[in-house]
């Protein structure tokens, strides 16, 4: 929808601004969900099922590409169980210690096509 804009003149148009609704602000964060990021490339969703599980029930898995994942619990509590539990911890068959934390949803889609100046 647009509206003539009262300050001008010249019949140029402003198109009407969304309303952002407090507590929405993240529309695509997960409710419940950590971030988990740093396995090894090769981790199926059994080993960080059977890992993030000692922090609660686990409702779902969603792989973020390689070493990366969405791990959704049944209920907040157990989100800031396993972002205090987890952190710094190995799943076990991995080399590499996994980074744990509340997901934002706010993760890149795509490299830039810039140049790069």
């Amino acid at each position: 929808a647009q509206r003539l804009c009262p300050s001008l003149r010249l019949g140029f148009t402003r198109r009407a601004t969304r309303t952002l609704v407090p507590g929405a602000a993240n529309a695509m964060a997960t409710e419940n969900a950590v971030f988990v990021r740093g396995f090894d490339f090769g981790t199926t969703e059994d080993q960080i099922r059977s890992h993030c599980g000692s922090a609660g029930a686990i409702t779902s898995v969603k792989f973020q590409g390689k070493g990366s994942a969405v791990v959704s619990y049944s209920s907040m509590a157990e989100a800031n169980a396993a972002c205090s539990s987890l952190p710094n911890t190995t799943i076990p068959g991995n080399s590499r210690y996994i980074e744990v934390k509340l997901d934002e949803g706010k993760r890149p889609t795509s490299k830039g096509k810039g140049k790069g100046k």
